[in-house]
């Protein structure tokens, strides 16, 4: 009697072994691959954010020029408001006027805000009340109002230098108040400005 045919069914059954045993293979280079893959990106965003924190840091160290502020149409206002306030005359090309505070009555404040050529502040303050009560208000009680100041070519008289432990400065007396200059510029362009202040009437220069 003869035996039933069986290698059929072998031959179909091998196949599917071996085709499970490359599956079985190829699975740890699979995992590899998505562990790779997940590196690079790590890797790409530690270059963006370094790349980001660079062009911040650049950008935050970047020198902004001032903004020029046009005093004199502030000196007009004040005039039509008939207040004598103390403006330079003429300033240096590389100077900058950068803030001005324009009183509305003569018991108020008149100041300006200025940087010299190598970046020192100079501030004007122009007010109704006395010398030293102006020079311990801005520089503080331990600045002290000292030595006479020969400024002959200046239109305002009487400038005394004053000391203080972190800015100098100039003091003068006007009418019915006092007028200090000060900052971190040096004693020479502070006179140099004390010699430009006028009062003169911008209509008639």
């Amino acid at each position: 009697m003869a035996l039933p045919e069986t290698s059929g069914v072998k031959s179909d059954a091998e196949p599917r072994l071996w085709e499970n045993c490359r599956v079985s293979e190829n699975a740890p280079r699979t995992q590899r691959s998505v562990r790779g893959m997940i590196g690079a990106m790590l890797v790409l965003l530690l270059i963006i954010g370094l790349f980001v924190a660079a062009r911040s840091f650049t950008r935050d160290n970047q020198e902004v020029p001032p903004t020029p502020v046009d005093y004199l149409a502030a000196v007009a206002l004040a005039q039509d408001l008939g207040i004598a306030v103390l403006y330079p005359v003429d300033l240096p090309t590389d100077w900058v006027v950068t803030s001005v505070t324009v009183p509305r009555t003569v018991e108020q404040p008149w100041e300006l805000g200025l940087l010299t050529e190598e970046g020192r502040f100079i501030a004007l303050r122009q007010v109704s009340g006395s010398q030293p009560a102006l020079v311990r208000a801005e520089l503080g009680v331990q600045a002290q109002i000292v030595a006479p100041v020969n400024l002959p070519e200046a239109e305002v008289t009487g400038w005394r230098r004053v000391q203080s432990p972190d800015e100098s400065g100039l003091v003068a007396p006007r009418p019915g108040g006092a007028v200090l200059i000060y900052g971190t510029a040096d004693q020479v362009a502070l006179e140099f400005l004390a010699q430009t202040l006028t009062t003169t009437p911008l209509s008639a220069s």
